[in-house]
């Protein structure tokens, strides 16, 4: 049996194929308890869902959303955008950053499981800062009551910033992006830098290469490079 080609929903073909993994699962386990003798879902094909190429800024776009960011009435948003394009962090990494996680003399951000809340992966990493990052991060002030690094004006953590950050993109002139693309840009420039993939894999918490492997065309240069000088000839 295969999936219906026709998707009367509109709803994108990764959401479907998420619910499909999870009901497979579900059945599976009906199957293993032997409450059913054949898991019905076994069989059913997933929609293709076709890889498109992530969605990144170019470095002077970069400059215009983070100027475009200091302007905001939301005054952590420029260090908290900041720090996701020069870290490449997830926006639930950064909800989560307390100043415990910084440690400026190592100069890296401890991505660190909280009680209550993991990492995607489960798995804690250090993330190196560049040295533009750090000077950002000591001239941000901490407040009085919050071990967050970024918060309300009440001192709570932040958790939406959607409406202060879309009216920065749309002031720097990049409606085509999400904050999504933050995490986007940062491993293209490191790919387009010619930076490889498993330090790549390492900074970005990638538990599977894979994910990785999706910025690989935008450094054709390189990979021609490692082939230049590749010979059969014992001359």
């Amino acid at each position: 049996m295969s999936c219906i080609s026709h998707n009367p929903t509109h709803t994108a073909p990764s959401t479907i194929n998420r619910e499909l993994d999870t009901l497979k699962a579900m059945l599976k386990k009906a199957e293993d308890w032997h409450y059913l003798r054949k898991n019905p879902a076994s069989g059913v094909s997933k929609f293709f869902n076709p890889i498109r190429p992530p969605k990144f800024l170019k470095a002077e776009e970069c400059y215009l959303l983070l100027e475009a960011c200091k302007k905001s009435k939301t005054k952590c948003l420029h260090p908290f955008v900041a720090t996701a394009l020069y870290a490449g962090l997830r926006k639930d990494e950064l909800f989560h950053l307390e100043w415990s996680d910084i440690d400026m003399e190592r100069g890296v951000l401890k991505i660190a499981n909280k009680d209550g809340w993991h990492t995607k992966s489960k798995k804690g990493r250090d993330v190196p800062m560049p040295r533009s990052l750090r000077e950002i991060l000591k001239k941000h002030p901490a407040h009085l009551d919050s071990l967050s690094v970024f918060y309300n004006s009440d001192g709570t953590r932040f958790h939406d910033i959607r409406k202060s950050f879309n009216r920065a993109v749309k002031i720097a002139g990049l409606d085509h992006i999400t904050f999504h693309s933050l995490r986007h840009t940062y491993a293209s420039l490191l790919v387009m830098q010619g930076k490889d993939l498993p330090t790549i894999q390492l900074l970005l918490g990638h538990s599977d290469i894979k994910s990785t492997m999706r910025y690989t065309h935008l450094a054709p240069d390189h990979l021609h490079q490692a082939v230049e000088d590749f010979t059969f000839d014992p001359s």
